[in-house]
């Protein structure tokens, strides 16, 4: 009896892990479906370089050939070691024209993308197609920079991009105001708006920024006083709204103190906040704003 007993266990343990490994070889990387997924891939990458005109000698033009070498070799492309699928995309600097192919939402994997100082045709930042299947993905790195993107900054980008840490979007005709919304991008480390022709004042939400180390919005058309609010971003460490049109007094707050900018502060001080509250910081700038300057020169 017990026996027959253990031999009935032993095949029910011998069925759940024949179960398991079969799980395990569905979802193993180096199944017949990762090998689709890759491809899958090679397939969006191809799609994105048909879309865009590159210089006869560019790096993508000679690279991207799956005849060459696996995709993952290609210039500005870089896979995960695991799965050997695509998770970021540096195309910045390469002199390219044109625009992004919407299978770049096929790129599921995609963590970081950087496609700075080209020329894609990306009028409007919220409505553009390719840019809206980046919704899909888990994205934390996007830059931007220097291509044209007109008509403002998106008020749903929190919920286009709710993992992103790294926005930069500088010289680009945004125009319009810096949304409120875009604090509810909770992750958000570095966030730079520099020359982006940006009006209004600066959101008394901008204090949501729980994680933001790095917030760069100079050289645009920002006016009224800095938000007291600003004292909130206790892990900031670069700070720079120079070249705008503000103005008023900066008023003693004790939420200011909270403040350790280990690096730049591109920012007038009034005399009511004192300088042992920032201890650690190394640079000061008054630079083209109309802030109350107090006769004691904390700033050089």
């Amino acid at each position: 009896m017990e026996i027959s007993v253990l031999i009935l266990l032993l095949k029910l343990l011998m069925k759940h892990i024949f179960i398991f490994q079969c799980a395990l070889s569905s979802s193993s990387p180096f199944s017949s479906s990762s090998k689709t997924n890759n491809n899958a891939d090679m397939f969006a990458l191809l799609a994105i370089k048909s879309k865009i005109q590159l210089p006869s000698n560019g790096p993508i033009l000679s690279s991207w050939n799956p005849s060459n070498t696996s995709f993952c070799n290609w210039v500005g492309v870089s896979c995960s070691l695991l799965y050997q699928r695509v998770s970021a995309l540096n195309m910045s600097y390469m002199n390219i024209h044109g625009t992004i192919s919407p299978h770049i939402g096929n790129l599921s994997f995609l963590r970081t993308l950087k496609l700075g100082s080209n020329s894609f045709r990306v009028q409007q930042l919220g409505r553009y197609h390719s840019l809206l299947c980046l919704q899909y993905l888990n994205l934390k790195v996007i830059a931007l920079s220097y291509n044209g993107i007109s008509r403002g900054i998106p008020n749903d980008m929190y919920r286009m991009l709710p993992k992103l840490e790294i926005l930069y979007l500088s010289v680009n005709p945004l125009g319009g105001h810096i949304p409120a919304s875009l604090c509810l991008c909770r992750n958000l480390k570095e966030l730079e708006l520099r020359e982006n022709g940006l009006i209004g004042s600066i959101p008394t939400h901008i204090g949501c920024f729980s994680e933001i180390e790095y917030l760069s919005i100079p050289i645009n058309q920002l006016t009224g006083t800095i938000p007291i609010s600003l004292g909130n971003l206790s892990k900031l460490e670069f700070l720079d709204l120079s070249e705008n049109n503000l103005s008023g007094t900066i008023q003693s707050s004790p939420a200011l103190a909270f403040l350790s900018l280990v690096e730049s502060i591109f920012v007038p001080i009034n005399s009511m906040v004192e300088f042992q509250i920032l201890p650690l910081m190394l640079q000061c700038s008054q630079s083209w704003n109309y802030l109350i300057i107090p006769s004691v020169d904390l700033c050089p």
